[in-house]
């Protein structure tokens, strides 16, 4: 009985050593196979020529009255991305933003999130896209990483490595102008009315500046002309690798570049990445994540 008790306990542990190799080993192949068709993927794209991810010439599609959009697409890179011109001195164009005061119930409160298209239509926007990277709280909530002001008021601390996006309307009525400071000082946003906090600064005075991270990813960014009265809006898809690889920041800056722009920030990316455009989602997957910060254009008949 003592004997054919231990051979029977000799074997179970036998068989559990074999499970746990047999599930380790499993786990190593697919974890492995997970990385080489996404980040393996997108990271060898970075050394592309720029005629791949750069048109001859931008094809634009009027929205309306100061905004036009262009969709790049190349199936061989694979890429996709939308392009939003935005003239800030046109006429009947407002800018705002979410989060209102309200949401802020005190300084750690952590914020709502919600989804582009219940940000866009309950704005009006006619376009919208995600801002400020944050950290999310349990199932619906975040905070919000980095400066945040609107309506006059500093609602979120300044992060002093990141940057910042900063609106404010012309005094003499011709719209907005816009700039990007390389860091976040809430000194600097006094003559702002509204600042905005991303990641990095990437183009400054027209030329690429920091050296960052080589990877191909979903991107959210903006890029400003030289006189700051126009903006454009960088959507690149990256969450499906195989339909989209994404972009690095610096290929970021390759387009900016190409259109002119002289100033450039890099907002929230990767699974953030979002877009609303002529009422609808414009991006070929569905939403990834809600965000607490949104940013919008609509237009407002005087």
């Amino acid at each position: 009985m003592t004997e054919k008790h231990t051979n029977s306990a000799v074997q179970i542990k036998r068989t559990s050593r074999f499970f746990w190799g047999f599930f380790f080993l499993l786990l190593i192949s697919l974890l492995t196979s997970c990385q080489s068709l996404s980040f393996g993927k997108r990271s060898s794209r970075i050394n592309e020529p720029k005629s791949e991810y750069i048109p001859d010439f931008f094809e634009w599609t009027a929205i309306c009255p100061g905004i036009k959009s262009c969709t790049f697409e190349n199936p061989s890179f694979p890429l996709r991305y939308i392009i939003v011109e935005i003239d800030l001195s046109t006429p009947n164009l407002e800018i705002c933003t979410w989060p209102d005061p309200q949401s802020f119930r005190h300084k750690y409160s952590p914020l709502p999130r919600k989804s582009i298209e219940d940000f866009a239509r309950e704005k009006s926007c006619v376009v919208a896209w995600n801002t400020c990277p944050f950290e999310l709280w349990k199932s619906t909530g975040a905070t919000i990483e980095g400066v945040y002001k609107k309506d006059g008021k500093i609602l979120s601390e300044a992060m002093e490595k990141y940057a910042m996006l900063l609106i404010r309307k012309c005094g003499d009525g011709s719209g907005y102008e816009a700039s990007i400071s390389e860091t976040q000082d809430e000194k600097a946003t006094e003559d702002w009315d509204i600042a905005i906090g991303g990641f990095y600064q990437t183009l400054s005075d027209g030329e690429p500046c920091g050296t960052f991270r080589k990877t191909n990813d979903s991107r959210t960014a903006v890029g400003l002309s030289e006189d700051g009265r126009t903006m454009y809006v960088l959507s690149v898809e990256g969450e499906d690798a195989e339909s989209s690889t994404g972009l690095s920041y610096e290929q970021c800056n390759e387009i900016f570049m190409a259109l002119g722009c002289w100033s450039a920030i890099q907002f929230d990316g990767g699974g953030s990445t979002n877009l609303f455009l002529n009422g609808e989602r414009p991006l070929s997957y569905p939403e990834e994540r809600f965000s607490p910060c949104y940013m919008g254009v609509l237009r407002v008949e005087r």
